[in-house]
């Protein structure tokens, strides 16, 4: 699964700044939130009702069930792969280097950028779980709370993105910010269930709204390096995912490390603490670096 995902995100994050134009991309991060956010709701509900009633049918069973799911992925994974076969001058893989030949002021703030952020996505990939599991123990709430959430914010994302300029992507990074602050502070002065609920709400919103200026934001990053030669740009998508990998690794020891050595109610404290105030400071080389992007435009 991991192999799989490398490459796709890998040669994703290639032809994504190479096919679009940097006005465009907010509309398609829009898109691509809504339909996802939409599917992540309706295909899990669907893959786990046809595995419920497999278990009703002994001829079929589970493993049919599993089966079918799988093709249904594979098939999906097919037929966009014969969309990206349709565009025209579709960007052939040219790899001059597998490392930057030189790193600008606006790649350094990048890179500043994507490692105080990877904080929150480890915990974001983490804490959900950890909350439900040692302090709610209502799966079933929590589920229907993150479905609601992800197709109202998906809604709201692809509005935004119908209406949003580039120099917006700053105001949105610290609305992210803002929602995750919040949550925290709110856990922090009260911990219970409804603060951990609301904490776990506000992250989703952040998260959505995070996600959705990240993609344009990283695709001009790279295509204002080396004048934007396609040949160039593979090496600054791997930069990009190894200082993005290098952050997960490093946050998602240390959120071992926390919550081996703590109690539960402390260690998630400091985790969730310490992913906010990351993705705040992160906030500054953002900042800077959106201003850079905004002058090459002109």
């Amino acid at each position: 699964m991991g192999l799989s995902c490398g490459f796709y995100w890998a040669n994703r994050n290639f032809i994504y700044p190479t096919v679009t134009a940097d006005r465009e991309r907010d509309y398609i991060a829009g898109i691509t939130t809504l339909v996802g956010n939409i599917s992540g709701v309706i295909l899990p509900f669907v893959a786990g009702w046809l595995i419920v009633w497999s278990r009703t049918k002994p001829s079929f069973g589970a493993d049919g069930a599993y089966m079918v799911i799988v093709g249904f992925g594979v098939l999906i994974l097919l037929i966009g792969a014969f969309f990206l076969n349709t565009i025209k001058n579709f960007p052939i893989l040219k790899v001059a280097s597998f490392w930057p030949k030189k790193v600008s002021l606006d790649w350094k703030l990048f890179r500043i950028f994507v490692l105080s952020s990877t904080m929150q996505m480890a915990v974001g990939s983490t804490v959900v779980e950890v909350i439900t599991l040692s302090f709610l123990g209502d799966e079933g709430a929590l589920g229907l709370i993150k479905s609601i959430l992800a197709v109202v914010t998906g809604i709201v994302i692809y509005i935004m993105g119908r209406k949003m300029q580039p120099k917006d992507r700053f105001k949105l990074l610290l609305l992210s910010a803002l929602f995750l602050v919040v949550g925290v502070l709110f856990m922090l002065i009260n911990f219970g269930q409804f603060s951990l609920m609301f904490y776990i709400a506000a992250m989703i919103l952040s998260a959505n709204i995070f996600w959705f200026v990240y993609i344009p934001i990283m695709s001009k990053a790279v295509e204002m390096q080396d004048d934007g030669l396609i040949e160039d740009n593979y090496a600054y998508v791997l930069d990009h995912e190894f200082f993005i990998n290098l952050g997960r690794v490093s946050s998602m020891l240390f959120i071992l490390f926390i919550f081996h050595y703590l109690d539960e109610k402390l260690g998630l404290t400091i985790v969730v603490a310490v992913g906010a105030i990351t993705q705040a400071l992160g906030m500054i080389a953002a900042r800077k670096l959106i201003r850079l992007q905004s002058l090459g435009d002109v």
